[in-house]
């Protein structure tokens, strides 16, 4: 199988856990995201953020059997070779091989599906367990207190916040939550006109863009 191009996971170092688990926690829930590891405290912890499911993915090279019907939403990535009429429903945990009868129960229902021509390596790819994720943690190797993110490194993390009005909505609330904003002037197009946006920071020097979906 070749490679597949994708973010596997971010990790983020930070000093104070306990404020981390508070400022971050509100934060990342409010946009959706949805806790998934949690160990330890003081030098040695840290919890894990996903996005709470993953849409089906067809990775370049893959065949989907004749009269296959892949459902709006599913993404397919350009290369891959897709037929009219398997279906493919997002949400759904299937893993589709080229085997010469196709099992899938929960995208094509409950009858197996002949595949004309095996293809070699997997044709569908999907799952939590392929998901990018947002690590932080803390560490007895932590070589400062707070995030300077004007030197090199990390300068902004952005993650979509959703609609414009929910947008508006995490940065008024933001504050109370222990995130301030940034370029309250120039909100929501600091990003330029047709980029609409948010900006924050905490006191730990981490700065996030909430981004609206168009």
């Amino acid at each position: 199988m070749g490679v597949v191009p994708g973010l596997h996971h971010l990790e983020i170092w930070v000093a104070d856990l306990a404020r981390t688990r508070r400022e971050w926690g509100w934060l990342l829930d409010r946009l959706g995201l949805v806790r998934t590891q949690t160990w330890g405290g003081g030098e040695a912890g840290g919890e894990s953020w996903a996005v709470p499911s993953a849409e089906p993915v067809v990775v370049a090279g893959a065949h989907v059997v004749p009269g296959a019907h892949v459902v709006p939403g599913a993404h397919v990535v350009p290369g891959a070779h897709v037929v009219p009429g398997a279906h493919v429903v997002p949400g759904s945990d299937p893993v589709l091989r080229s085997d010469p009868v196709l099992r899938s129960d929960p995208v094509l229902g409950s009858d197996p599906v002949p595949v004309p021509v095996p293809v070699p390596g997997p044709s569908l790819v999907t799952s939590a367990a392929h998901r990018p994720y947002l690590t932080l943690t803390t560490s007895p190797n932590l070589g400062a207190d707070v995030h300077d993110r004007r030197r090199p490194g990390l300068n902004h993390l952005a993650l979509l916040g959703g609609g414009r009005a929910q947008v508006d909505a995490i940065m008024v609330d933001g504050p109370a939550h222990g995130w301030f904003p940034l370029y309250p002037d120039r909100y929501p197009h600091a990003g330029g006109p047709d980029h609409y946006a948010g900006w924050l920071e905490n006191a730990a020097g981490f700065k996030v863009e909430v981004v609206a979906e168009p």
